[in-house]
């Protein structure tokens, strides 16, 4: 294939969560298969990622645009980053706290700011497309990328393909009437449309129902992939491993010095402790949210780590945003159970959001033992439910029903309290790829007990790279990676399920004490079967290739 000029619009950073880890990859892959890109995003250090040959910022109205910095990459292809001018408002699926960014949800925002958002994005794309032109445009989520490059379609014929993710239809479509014209509109109008997996196909097809005879021959099912230079299986000891991150860890604190410092940690606690009431609580949980920057890494983050004895402790490792419908709050209340059995387990809990206080507040409350504030941290998310989706969802949220059903109330808390639950789970900020694919091949096991629908589940597979073996929720995307284990490594009665439900927390604790006890964890037979299970489905240039294939120079015509 003769290289191509792609365009590749991503409103968003190119590290952190699944889309942006996802947009990173591909581009690396395309360039390292020849291919130029033209990548549109909000990335603000793209000398920290090599693909990057120049870094073009635009000028307020996005016809002109400075360049920061060219340099020489070691791949055959070349990437532009540009960063268009929006103004200093990042829209959003789910609200978090970025950098430099005033931060709105898309159903926050006024229509006149989405169109003056979409504008701005189409502006920058036509001052390049006039300067060096590209031939075709690959964008990412249901919104807005997708609809903006539909603008460029409309003006210049340039087909365009979009890849789903979870968040866009789940978290801003599904709930804000206003933006499904944008979505659909998009849909019609693509050359291609990708899913991630047959869960994240069948539930556009399903949501867009009416559009759905339109659009469904448009689908292509191309899973994520996995860097499987960057996430292998672990050839030294832990400790030599982590000896090694802590060093890099170091740099990197001095250049991220703003993270959670261990004062703030238990200043916290002191303070949970003079609370009486929920709405106190509440208070603390967002005041503390806003006394650090969320995408750094915790200032005692080496200090942590070396309090753990790499050479006998169980290690259990959580990678993702702090969000309440990822199901962290499940695997902790998973732990009194577990740690009943396995009394040396840590829970290493990696990421950002604005739910990580709520989180601390749950580990207080089970080493303190007021199970009141406990009950009001676990149901509080039931409340934050839309009314379409507490059908089933917030069964895991009434697991101290299930408790009391099985008499096990007392002996819960007794076990949390004894165990001294808040020794064993650590919060440890964000962390970059780099140092993620140093720690990861450490853990014992990778746990996401996601409590709603995932489009696909992208740490799960370089868990999976890393020769650990992920224990996920038995659903949607999630239930596709489970079911691909199932059938290539485990017998099918022995598989990591976990499924939702109101005994999901009893499920978590089941699987992990059961594959600790068969020696699962870590076995070096089952962690070469993970790593090749990764290399024959999930590398990133197998998957680049499937997309380059599917290009099309003809465009599309819109069914509308």
């Amino acid at each position: 294939m003769p290289p191509l000029k792609i365009c590749m619009i991503h409103g968003y950073l190119l590290t952190g969560t699944g889309s942006n880890i996802f947009v990173n990859n591909l581009v690396r892959s395309f360039c390292r298969l020849g291919h130029r890109v033209l990548l549109f995003c909000q990335e603000r250090h793209p000398e920290d990622i090599d693909f990057v040959s120049q870094h073009s910022v635009f000028e307020p109205g996005n016809r002109s645009y400075r360049t920061l910095f060219t340099r020489d990459t070691p791949y055959a292809g070349r990437c532009t980053l540009f960063n268009p001018d929006i103004g200093g408002l990042l829209p959003v699926y789910v609200y978090d706290e970025y950098e430099g960014f005033r931060v709105k949800t898309f159903s926050e925002m006024k229509l006149a700011e989405i169109e003056d958002y979409v504008r701005g994005n189409v502006s920058a794309l036509e001052t390049i497309y006039r300067e060096d032109g590209f031939e075709l445009v690959q964008a990412n989520h249901v919104i807005m990328s997708p609809y903006i490059a539909r603008e460029m379609w409309k003006r210049h014929g340039i087909p365009y393909y979009i890849t789903l993710h979870g968040s866009a239809l789940n978290f801003s479509v599904r709930n804000d009437p206003r933006l499904r014209p944008y979505a659909t509109r998009a849909l019609l109008g693509a050359a291609r449309i990708f899913a991630v997996s047959n869960h994240n196909r069948l539930e556009a097809i399903t949501f867009f129902k009416r559009i759905a005879a339109k659009i469904d021959h448009k689908f292509s099912v191309v899973p994520a992939g996995v860097d499987t230079g960057l996430f292998r299986i672990l050839e030294s000891s832990r400790q030599q491993s982590i000896d090694e991150l802590q060093e890099n860890l170091k740099i990197r604190l001095k250049l991220l010095p703003d993270g959670k410092s261990p004062e703030q940690k238990r200043e916290f606690y002191r303070e949970l402790d003079e609370t009486s009431s929920v709405g106190e609580v509440d208070a603390l949980v967002t005041k503390y949210n806003a006394e650090y920057k969320p995408g750094h890494p915790d200032q005692d983050i080496v200090e942590t780590l070396e309090g753990i004895d790499w050479g006998s402790s169980w290690v259990l490792l959580f990678v993702g945003k702090y969000l309440w419908t990822k199901g962290i709050q499940m695997v902790i209340g998973a732990l009194p159970i577990v740690l009943r059995e396995v009394p040396d387990l840590h829970l290493l809990l990696i990421g950002f959001g604005s739910y990580r206080e709520e989180l601390e507040a749950l580990v207080y409350s089970l080493a303190s033992g007021r199970r009141e504030l406990f009950r009001y941290l676990i149901e509080k998310s039931i409340a934050q439910m839309q009314p379409g989706e507490k059908s089933g969802v917030e069964k895991p949220f009434r697991f101290l029903e299930a408790l009391s059903r099985r008499k096990e109330v007392k002996s819960y808390f007794e076990s949390a309290e004894r165990n001294d639950i808040a020794a064993h789970v650590h919060f440890l900020g964000a962390l970059g790829h780099a140092e993620l694919g140093r720690l990861l091949p450490c853990a014992d096991g990778f746990v996401a007990a996601s409590v709603c629908p995932e489009a696909f589940g992208m740490v799960s597979i370089e868990a999976l790279a890393s020769g650990v073996l992920p224990i996920i929720s038995n659903q949607t995307g999630f239930k596709e990676i489970v079911d691909l284990v199932s059938g290539k490594v485990y017998e099918l009665n022995d598989s990591p399920r976990v499924n939702v439900d109101e005994d999901m927390i009893f499920n978590i604790a089941a699987n992990i004490i059961q594959n600790i006890r068969r020696g699962n964890l870590r076995n070096p037979e089952l962690k070469r079967k993970l790593r090749q299970l990764t290399v024959e489905h999930f590398s990133w240039d197998s998957i680049a290739k499937n997309y380059l294939s599917s290009y099309s120079h003809k465009g599309a015509r819109e069914n509308s």
